[in-house]
């Protein structure tokens, strides 16, 4: 019960299944599925925590972006967290000229690792699965979110807990996909 309430469809095209803690809850194993389409258009964030990656299946692409006089408009929000909420709230800033400054590929079979502060997007390919391991020592309590579509001051955006029959159906739909080639 616990692991499904701390796991939801995310904002960003994935479910997002916790599947273990650390007691003291200084590091939590997440598996990261995105089982629809190839999933492209997202805002752009960073992290409360760090984390490293491993990519079970498929491909990740980061675009990691920079604050730049010429760059794309965004509204800048700050992202506090769901807690046992089904949702979460941006709250709207002012707003920032964005440019992708690079990006980063990462295959099936690979590691990587984000500290707090890289903003980035991710392009998937391949319906990928990762694994994931926070670290959750030095949370945060918020995150930063840059989007070019919202202008709202405050966002509720719904991120309901997964029921214990879909939270067991998820990880086994990932798991599934994950062992087929």
């Amino acid at each position: 019960d616990a692991y499904a309430a701390g796991s939801y469809g995310h904002a960003n095209g994935f479910d997002k299944i916790l599947v273990g803690r650390s007691s003291g809850g200084a590091f939590h194993l997440r598996v990261h599925f995105w089982p629809g389409q190839d999933f492209e258009e997202q805002n752009v964030h960073d992290h409360r925590f760090e984390f490293w990656s491993y990519v079970l299946r498929g491909t990740i692409v980061s675009h990691v972006w920079r604050p730049c006089a010429d760059g794309r408009e965004f509204r800048r929000y700050t992202y506090e967290p769901r807690g046992s909420a089904d949702s979460y709230v941006l709250k709207g800033h002012e707003m920032a000229l964005l440019n992708i400054a690079g990006s980063e590929t990462w295959p099936e079979g690979s590691v990587y690792a984000f500290g707090h502060h890289k903003l980035h997007t991710i392009k998937c390919l391949d319906k990928p699965v990762t694994v994931l391991l926070e670290d959750r020592r030095n949370l945060l309590d918020v995150a930063q979110v840059y989007s070019s579509h919202l202008r709202d001051d405050e966002v509720r955006v719904s991120s309901p807990a997964l029921e214990v029959t879909k939270y067991t159906a998820a990880i086994r739909r990932a798991l599934d996909f994950a062992s087929t080639r």
